[in-house]
């Protein structure tokens, strides 16, 4: 059970940051004007990736494949691809594979 692993609080950390990057794509998605969607690439790029990043250096050992991961969600992010975006947030948050493991949670 994840409550036993001494890791667990970092992955539900990880889980919550996640959350929110996804409520900011799909923000994105339906940004009416390039004001907002602007707003919203700048809260995932400069707030939210910096807090995964940290999360990983800090309790997750500087993990190059999870470091992997989050900077190619944040490069899709900056480039405004949103399929591509949702592609690398899928990696990071839904499918087993170099990340945080939240998609087991």
């Amino acid at each position: 059970m994840l409550d036993n692993k001494p890791d667990s609080q970092y992955i539900f950390q990880a889980a919550a940051i996640e959350d929110k990057i996804r409520a900011e794509l799909l923000a994105m998605q339906s940004a009416t004007g390039s004001a907002e969607l602007i707003g919203r690439q700048e809260t995932v790029t400069l707030m939210l990736i910096p807090q995964l990043l940290e999360l990983n250096k800090t309790f997750f050992n500087h993990s190059s494949k999870i470091e992997n991961t989050i900077l190619q969600l944040q490069n899709a992010v900056n480039k405004l691809n949103h399929a591509q975006a949702w592609e690398c947030f899928l990696n990071l948050a839904e499918r087993p594979g170099n990340n945080f493991g939240t998609w087991a949670i």
